[in-house]
């Protein structure tokens, strides 16, 4: 459970990766959409090892820029560098799409 209703937690030993919503009902579908992105990857439920994920991701409480969420990132060279531009954003503070534009070094891609 989450504060945004039941979530599916994906982790492996490097870390977090995938976070996904199910309405009630829709579990098996949600779940087959996430491991979809990871095909070869075996699953197994162990919600004693995703608990403390679920914990560090919806409790405010939990966050702290010294002790960053290790996430396994899919992505292209692009969305990756976004995303490391992202986390360079304090927590609390909020940027434009053109900071990130400029900062990844593409000052036209605002939009993208």
């Amino acid at each position: 459970a989450s504060p945004f209703g039941l979530a599916l937690v994906m982790v492996t030993d490097r870390g977090l990766a995938g976070c996904a919503f199910a309405d009630p009902g829709d579990e098996r579908a949600c779940f087959e959409d996430m491991a979809g992105r990871w095909p070869n990857a075996d699953y197994v439920e162990d919600r004693e090892a995703t608990a403390p994920y679920a914990a560090r991701i919806f409790d405010p409480s939990m966050w702290s820029a010294d002790r960053p969420l290790r996430v396994v990132l899919l992505g292209t060279d692009f969305q990756v560098r976004v995303w490391e531009s992202l986390l360079k954003i304090p927590m609390g503070r909020a940027v434009t799409y053109s900071h990130i534009a400029c900062d990844i070094g593409q000052p036209t891609a605002s939009r993208a």
